[in-house]
This record gives C-alpha cells, sequence and structure tokens, in this order.
C-alpha cells in the first residue's frame, strides 16, 4: 500500500483580503486549500458550511456575518465562496458537527429576517470521488463519481478560457485535413468507428465523455489494461502506454500514439470546456480508485490535451513523480506557464517520435538477428 503523503509548505501564501470581516473569494478557497494539504498530512476532517442566497448581500451580510462571528470558534475561516454563497470552514469537525452549526444559524437568522439556505460538505468523507472497479463501466456506459464541490476546485481564470478557444479554433482549422486523414485510414484499415469514447475523470472529479482516434480493434477486452496500469501506479512505476506486442493494435497504430495524432479530437473537448490545451493528463475511472487523498489535487483543474508531466519526462518519470508535476501545475496556474508548456509540447513530440521508431527498429534488428541464427543452426 501507499504511504507517501503530499509535500510543500503548509503554510497559505495569500494576502490578507478580508472585507467587513469576511475574507473575499480567492483568499477563502486558499485557505481552503490549505486545510485540505493539512488534512492530507495528518488524516484529520474539516466541515464546510455554505451559506446560500443571503438576501441583500450588502444589507443582510452584516447581520448573518454578526450572527457568524459569534458562533464561531478562533480557529475557523468565513469567507465568500464566490458572488452569492458565503462559506465557513471548521477544521477538526465532522458532519454531526457541521450541520449542527448549520442549524443554529440558520434558526437564529431566520427569527431576525435573514432567510438562508444552507449545505454541507465534509473532508475527506464527502469530497472522495467513488468509482467503479469495473473496466466496461469506463467506456460510454454508466458512470458511478461523486462530483467534488466547487470550494474543491480552483476558478478557471478567463484568459486561460480565452487561450483555450482560440488555440483549440486554429488548430482544428489547421489540422482538419490530417484528421480527415486520420480518420479515413483507420476506416480502411480497420471495421468499426474512427472515434473512441471513453469516460474520464475531470475537473472536480466529474466525468466527461473523451474523444480520440481508434487505434485498437474495436470491443476489446479492457481487463488488460486496467491491470497493467493498477499495478504500475501499486509499485510507483512509469504511466507508459500499453501497446508493446499488442495484437489489439491496429496497422499504423502505434505511430499515431506516438506521434500523439491520435490525441486530436480532444480539440473539440476542449472546446466544449471539458479540457483545456495545457492540464494534468484525464485519468480512467479505474486509475482514479487507487489515488491516495492527495491524489485528488489534481482534479483541481481543467485536465489538459498536454501538460507539466508530459513535457517533463512522461514515461521516463514515476507515477508519484507524474502527481507531483500535476499538482505542482495546480498550484502556479499562470498564463506564461501554459504558454511555455505549449512551446515546449512540440520539440517533445519530436523527440517521443523518434524513440518510437527507434525502438521498432532495434526490435528488428534483434528479430533478424535471432532468424539467422535459427536458419545457421538449423
Amino acid at each position: 500500500m501507499q504511504t507517501e503523503i503530499a509535500h510543500g509548505s503548509l503554510q497559505p501564501h495569500v494576502p490578507f483580503q478580508m472585507r467587513l470581516g469576511v475574507y473575499d473569494t480567492p483568499v477563502f478557497h486558499a485557505l481552503i486549500r490549505h486545510e485540505r494539504s493539512h488534512i492530507d498530512h495528518t488524516n484529520g476532517e474539516a466541515a464546510l458550511v455554505l451559506f446560500e442566497n443571503v438576501e441583500g448581500r450588502d444589507h443582510r451580510m452584516r447581520e448573518v456575518r454578526d450572527r457568524l462571528l459569534k458562533a464561531m470558534r478562533s480557529i475557523d475561516e468565513i469567507g465568500w465562496l464566490n458572488e452569492h454563497v458565503l462559506g465557513v470552514l471548521l477544521p477538526s469537525t465532522d458532519i454531526r458537527g457541521g450541520e449542527a452549526f448549520a442549524c443554529r444559524i440558520v434558526e437564529d437568522c431566520s427569527k431576525r429576517g435573514a432567510r438562508i439556505q444552507h449545505k454541507v460538505y465534509t473532508y475527506p468523507d464527502n469530497w472522495i470521488p467513488s468509482y467503479s472497479r469495473d473496466p466496461k463501466d469506463c467506456m460510454e456506459g454508466e458512470e458511478n463519481a461523486i462530483e467534488l464541490p466547487e470550494a474543491f476546485r480552483i476558478v478557471m481564470p478567463k484568459w486561460k478560457r480565452w487561450l483555450d478557444v482560440g488555440g483549440s479554433l486554429l488548430a482544428i482549422l489547421l489540422l482538419f485535413p490530417l484528421m480527415l486523414m486520420t480518420a479515413m485510414y483507420i476506416k480502411v484499415v480497420s471495421p468499426g468507428p474512427a472515434i473512441f469514447k471513453q469516460r474520464r475523470v475531470g475537473y472536480g472529479g466529474k466525468t466527461f465523455t473523451f474523444l480520440k482516434f481508434r487505434t485498437m480493434h474495436p470491443d476489446n477486452d479492457a481487463s488488460g489494461h486496467m491491470g497493467h496500469i493498477v499495478a504500475r501506479i501499486r509499485a510507483n512505476e512509469s504511466l507508459d502506454k500499453y501497446d508493446d506486442a499488442d495484437p489489439r493494435i491496429i496497422p499504423g497504430g502505434r505511430f499515431l500514439r506516438s506521434s500523439c495524432i491520435d490525441e486530436l479530437p480532444q480539440l473539440f473537448n476542449v472546446l466544449r470546456g471539458e479540457m483545456s490545451l495545457v492540464g494534468p493528463r484525464p485519468c480512467v475511472l479505474y486509475e482514479a480508485r487507487e489515488y491516495l487523498m492527495w491524489h485528488n489535487h489534481r482534479f483541481d483543474v481543467l485536465p489538459g490535451m498536454t501538460g507539466l508531466w508530459q513535457v517533463s519526462g512522461k514515461s521516463h518519470l514515476t507515477f508519484l513523480e507524474m502527481m507531483r508535476l500535476d499538482i505542482a501545475y495546480t498550484e502556479h496556474l499562470s498564463f506564461w506557464s501554459d504558454v511555455v508548456i505549449l512551446l515546449r509540447t512540440v520539440p517533445t513530440i519530436a523527440k517521443l517520435v523518434a524513440e518510437s521508431a527507434g525502438r521498432r527498429i532495434r526490435k528488428r534488428t534483434m528479430d533478424a538477428k535471432g532468424s539467422m541464427e535459427g536458419e545457421a543452426t538449423s
């Protein structure tokens, strides 16, 4: 069993921003992430109580805030989760404690004419996604997942969506002839659809339909890939592609995979807002089932077509090294980091193609040498 824990400082580096004694949204989100990181280290728990529909935010907020401040402990934090939701973070509190706190506030405020609604989340109990063990569930069928609350994620900056829409549209226009030829080639060499669809885990733990060009024969058994991924995660080995000598791969499929041409349909995932050009690799559901608590921080942002892990060594890195890179990306999200990763992606793909070609040449050489030695001894 894995015992690795999250790394890095436990102290949140955020500016002190409060309005009428209540943290603004960016700071409150940072405090929540800090508390999650602390719990990941200590195996503790915390409750997050959200108060919605605070009538007349500027007028009623002072009254609601006053009631909350009187009921809060010195270790509790209060802030705006978003424009309309006020939150209170209660460290070392279970679901019963969170519900008791919320009901007391709601009842007290209702007596004073401030009608509010509430929700209570606890970490880690109902913030961790639960996924099926059956690889068949990872296709287009029914999903078994708990979508994580908004506070579990990083609010995606507007610049990232603009970059994604502009970049994906431009790439689709430039690469459409290549995508069309690839689809036609797949249809010629293998019966079945050109596009492969699979359930993957995305932003906030929500699953989505992941698109790529099909590089394997249709209706193949996914249990082999499941066993391969699970074994490598538990052994902390690299998550390289399961395609060496794999008879399920169609002719030319290995080149489509090594050149990342098979990933091009994900541009439409990006355009739909399910993915980003840059972000952690979207994992399959049975992979997410193997994650430790701190691994789920990689779901705080949109998954990406490329990312820090991909341009930093990819298959040469261990599973935990991949995790650390993905989480480091979520903690240092910036426009320029995305641009640098995108620029590094092209030479990385060229290197992957060269490595794949080198492996094939060495394999053919070894096969030919073995055949010649067999003929000499016969």
